[in-house]
């Protein structure tokens, strides 16, 4: 693993820690075709999603539900 990845590895990890930011990420930027929270209307740059903030959100979220199913399992 690289550096840069590492690094996204400690972002995805610290937004798991706030569930509503990744649910309002994942409803603002949509999962397939052009995303409509990243392009700007009338703009000529088109952003394919996923995106790279959904993208974030969604290993955010694995990382969240892995650290649920440790606690469950520990109780």
């Amino acid at each position: 693993m690289t550096a840069s990845e590492r690094e996204y590895q400690r972002l995805a990890a610290a937004v798991a820690d706030w569930p509503v930011l990744i649910r309002r990420i994942l409803d603002q930027h949509d999962a397939t075709g052009t995303c409509r929270a990243c392009t700007t209307p009338g703009g000529r740059m088109v952003i394919k999603a996923p995106c790279a903030p959904r993208f974030l959100a969604m290993q955010a979220q694995v990382i969240n539900y892995e650290r649920a199913e440790l606690i469950g399992n520990h109780q």
